[in-house]
């Protein structure tokens, strides 16, 4: 199958990638986002907000939602998305492939689900 999907690869000339290498760079982003803030300081949203900036589904901001959303005066340029995190997530936007992923997601038996988060918790 690998060798399949990378002689595909060449022919068409991209480069793919598994989707635990993503979640490996993914991971890395992330947590270099935080590094940069001291845990103790307050700064740093706790895990649901965290998972929530993460989120893949995420669209881009339109430029009229970034202009209002830095226009704001509480926004805050230092530590700029622990600072700003409540804010960045109301102008948020998704994408249809979230509401597709969630009906699969909540149509798979609890304990499935489970097992799918017990496989992510355990390699991260």
């Amino acid at each position: 199958m690998t060798a399949k999907r990378n002689e595909l690869a060449r022919e068409v000339g991209i480069e793919m990638r598994s989707f635990d290498h993503l979640t490996r760079m993914l991971r890395e982003t992330i947590a270099h986002v935080w590094d940069s803030t001291n845990p103790t300081d307050g700064l740093s949203p706790d895990l649901p907000t965290r998972n929530r900036l993460a989120n893949p589904f995420t669209q881009a901001y339109t430029w009229r939602a970034w202009k209002e959303l830095v226009g704001q005066r509480h926004f805050d340029w230092r530590h700029f998305v622990p600072q700003n995190a409540g804010d960045l997530l109301a102008q948020r936007t998704y994408s249809r492939e979230l509401d597709i992923f969630l009906s699969w997601w909540n149509a798979l038996p609890r304990r499935s689900r489970w097992r799918h988060i017990s496989r992510l918790l355990i390699r991260g």
